[in-house]
């Protein structure tokens, strides 16, 4: 009775035990003064038409038009470098950032069976005025304020839609956690991964006339450019502690699956008035565009426990694009209502790498 009750009691206690030998591990974004960190981030997507219909003046041409196969690959590369001038509570109040590539690339291919539609292969590049500037964050009560750095010119329109924060502090929730605490991450935080640094003002060559074949596609810009508001849900697991150079390094499982919807019909505007000279005497109004993103996926993020800030985000998972376009054109004299749906889907990946 006596050795019963004695592991009676060491069942109880063992709760207690496991308890206080569980790590708990402090995540904050504490980076000193002076401090600087390099970003260095890949974007891709890979995507597949599914689907397609046109319409003339609501007349569907779908079927008279044959069959297509489209496909797009897109890739965006960022690398910029930040040094902490002044430093507060859990975020900079001056942060000196110079912007040293902003690049985009895409490549897409047509193929069809009606011989009246020419196939087409095309190369797009995209490019930003903000590469090679350096660009000033000042804290201005919950926002900053942002100005060129020193024997840096630029248009101030270039600073608006910059974000601050590529640190994605958001990502991770400030504070104390054991192995195997979950939460949920907002919305805005994770777009701003999707959307990293903000709007860089990464602008593609378009060539017009050609982005009528492709109903547009391409001239959009990155896939910052086409995210709205995020609806859907991001969760996140504090996993393992990975021990690398005589540091640790939290890991922390993301799932996702979120959507978008976003108004493109202003900047189809802007690429039709850039290009108006190659438009071989067509007139084209701009009625609507819009763009609907979905996200389904996991990854990785690495938090240097250490050096008190983000190391790595490995992204990868499904995405589905849809498309729908309409305008007025004026061809030799013919004038016609054209619209475009686009159902799309394929692969996205992103990898986000910060180092001191």
């Amino acid at each position: 009775m006596l050795q019963s009750k004695r592991l009676l009691s060491a069942l109880l206690v063992l709760p207690a035990v496991y308890a206080f030998t569980t790590p708990v591990e402090d995540f904050k974004f504490a980076v000193a003064s002076g401090a600087a960190l390099s970003r260095s981030i890949v974007q891709e997507t890979e995507m597949s038409l599914d689907d397609m219909a046109v319409f003339q003046n609501e007349q569907d041409m779908s079927g008279m038009m044959g069959k297509f196969e489209i496909t797009a690959k897109n890739k965006m590369t960022v690398k910029v470098s930040d040094k902490f001038l002044e430093m507060g509570d859990g975020s900079p109040t001056k942060l000196q950032r110079t912007y040293e590539a902003l690049g985009n690339s895409t490549s897409m291919s047509m193929q069809a069976d009606n011989p009246m539609i020419p196939s087409q292969d095309r190369e797009l590049q995209g490019k930003s005025e903000l590469e090679g500037k350096i660009v000033l964050f000042t804290r201005d009560g919950d926002d900053y304020k942002k100005t060129f750095g020193e024997d840096t010119a630029g248009d101030d329109e270039m600073l608006a839609g910059l974000e601050e924060d590529m640190d994605f502090r958001g990502m991770v929730p400030q504070g104390s956690k054991n192995i195997g605490d979950t939460w949920s991450i907002e919305l805005p935080a994770f777009k701003k991964v999707l959307a990293p640094g903000g709007n860089l003002r990464i602008e593609v060559e378009s060539d017009g006339a050609e982005d009528m074949g492709f109903g547009g596609m391409g001239s959009e810009g990155s896939l910052a450019d086409q995210l709205g508001d995020l609806e859907g849900e991001v969760k996140a697991e504090f996993t393992k502690v990975d021990r690398e150079g005589g540091g640790k390094i939290a890991v922390v499982k993301l799932t996702f699956e979120i959507k978008s919807a976003q108004d493109m019909s202003e900047k189809a505007r802007e690429s039709i008035e850039k290009n108006k000279d190659k438009m071989q005497g067509a007139e084209v109004e701009i009625e609507s565009a819009d763009v609907e993103l979905k996200f389904k996926g996991e990854g990785e993020l690495r938090w240097n426990l250490a050096a008190n800030h983000l190391q790595s985000i490995d992204l990868s998972g499904e995405m589905g694009m849809a498309m729908e376009n309409a305008m007025k054109m004026d061809v030799m004299g013919t004038s016609m209502r054209m619209r475009m749906s686009m159902d799309m889907s394929g692969t996205f990946s992103q990898k986000i790498e910060i180092a001191e």
